[in-house]
C-alpha cells in the first residue's frame, strides 16, 4: 500500500537527520538513510503505478545516497591519514587538506574537505526534500486533498528556508575551521564547537518536522496511483 511506502520514507527521513557526520566519522552511515527513500519511491513505482510521479525523486534519492558513500569514505580515508600521516613531513598545502590541524591548529576538527562534501550532501539532501514534497502535493492534488495539498506547498517553502538558513550556518562552521585552521586560538575553537552542534540539532530538528510530511501521507488514502496517474494525464 502507498501508505505504508510513506511510512517508510518517514523512517528515511529521520535517519538521514540523525547520522550526519561528526569530526571524520559517522554515528551510522548516513547512507542507510537514503537508501531506506529509495527503495520505499522504488515500491511506489513498481508497486502502484507510480512511475509519473516519482522517477526523478528515485533518481534524487539515489545521487544523494551516492554523495553520503562519498563522504564516509572520504572520511575514513581521512581519519586514517590524520592517525598514521600526523608525522610525516607533507608540503604545507597537502597536510592543510588532509590532515587539519595536526601541528598546532584548532584541534580535533574534521578535514576541510570532508566538510565540504558534507555541505555537497545537504544540498542534494534539501533538493530531494523540496521536489519529494512537491510530488506528494500533486498526489495530493489528484485524489482531491485540494487543503492538505496547499498546506503542504507552504511548508515545503518554509523548510526549503530553514534548510538554507542550516547550510549557511554549516558553511560559516566550515570557512571558520579552514581560517583558523593552524592557529591555536581558544575563542575560534568555542564557536567551531558552538556551530557543530547549532548545526546538527537544527538539521535533526528540521528532519523531524518534515518527516511529520510524510507522516501525514501515509495516514492518507492514496492507493491506486496507476489508476489516478492515467486520469491526471488526460
Amino acid at each position: 500500500m502507498t501508505s505504508e511506502k510513506y511510512r517508510k520514507i518517514m523512517w528515511g527521513i529521520l535517519l538521514s537527520g540523525c547520522m550526519l557526520p561528526i569530526g571524520n566519522f559517522q554515528i551510522l552511515p548516513v547512507f542507510i538513510g537514503y537508501l531506506v527513500i529509495a527503495s520505499a519511491i522504488k515500491a511506489l513505482i513498481n508497486e502502484n503505478g507510480g512511475a509519473p510521479y516519482y522517477e526523478k525523486e528515485y533518481k534524487e534519492a539515489m545521487n544523494a545516497m551516492a554523495f553520503s558513500v562519498i563522504v564516509l569514505v572520504a572520511g575514513l580515508v581521512f581519519g586514517i591519514i590524520g592517525v598514521v600521516g600526523a608525522d610525516v613531513s607533507l608540503p604545507v598545502a597537502i597536510r592543510m587538506v588532509m590532515l587539519g590541524s595536526h601541528g598546532g591548529g584548532v584541534d580535533g576538527y574534521p578535514q576541510i574537505l570532508t566538510q565540504i562534501l558534507v555541505i555537497a550532501v545537504m544540498l542534494q539532501d534539501a533538493l530531494l526534500c523540496s521536489k519529494l514534497a512537491s510530488r506528494t502535493a500533486r498526489v495530493f492534488d489528484d485524489f482531491g486533498y485540494t487543503e492538505s495539498a496547499e498546506t503542504l506547498r507552504k511548508n515545503r517553502m518554509t523548510y526549503a528556508k530553514l534548510n538554507l538558513g542550516v547550510i549557511v550556518l554549516k558553511c560559516v562552521q566550515v570557512a571558520l575551521i579552514a581560517l583558523f585552521s593552524w592557529a591555536s586560538v581558544k575563542q575560534a575553537y568555542l564557536v567551531i564547537e558552538f556551530l557543530t552542534y547549532a548545526v546538527l540539532s537544527l538539521y535533526l530538528v528540521l528532519k523531524i518536522w518534515y518527516s511529520m510530511f510524510m507522516y501525514k501521507a501515509s495516514r492518507m488514502e492514496i492507493d491506486n496511483l496507476g489508476k489516478i496517474a492515467k486520469k491526471a494525464r488526460k
